[in-house]
């Protein structure tokens, strides 16, 4: 971590200082979503792939993230050589990232690729919840299976 985003260290060209409640605020965030999202499915997804594909895919995964990050990183600091900046002076986001190095063809790519990414999650938080929901009111037994054999509830 850079000293400038740490609360008792100087500030950044353009960031202003964070305080602890707001890094401690962030940091749980942060490892909510990181165990709700990615870490408890790992186990579901692992059981229909298996210990060899699911390796496989976690490590393909994770490669393609880092070297997107990079890409992400490193196109922002040329622009930032470039002098480029928002209306307001600050660095660019990733929207007028976009926009910079491609135009606005470049930019309509960008926001249909995050619509697309927030889509997904929202699916598979929503699915995570669905399973975990039913699950946790059929163990209070606030609901059953009734006669439907296929029911998460249905008595065995």
């Amino acid at each position: 971590m850079e000293e400038a985003f740490l609360p008792s260290r100087g500030r950044a060209r353009g960031v202003s200082r964070a305080t602890w409640r707001e890094v401690r605020g962030n940091a749980l965030t942060l490892g909510l979503v990181m165990f709700g999202g990615a870490i408890f499915p790992l186990a579901f997804a692992f059981s229909l792939t298996g210990l060899a594909l699911g390796f496989a895919v976690v490590v393909t995964v994770a490669l393609l993230n880092d070297y997107t990050c990079c890409l992400l990183l490193r196109a922002a600091r040329r622009c930032d050589d470039l002098g480029a900046r928002d209306a307001n002076g600050s660095t660019l986001s990733f929207e007028e990232l976009a926009r910079f190095c491609g135009g606005a063809p470049a930019l309509a790519l960008a926001r249909v690729a995050l619509v697309v990414l927030l889509f997904g999650t929202s699916c598979g938080g929503l699915a995570v919840i669905g399973e975990a929901g039913g699950r946790a009111l059929c163990g209070a037994g606030l609901i059953t299976g009734g006669d439907d054999p296929d029911a998460a509830c249905a008595p065995a």
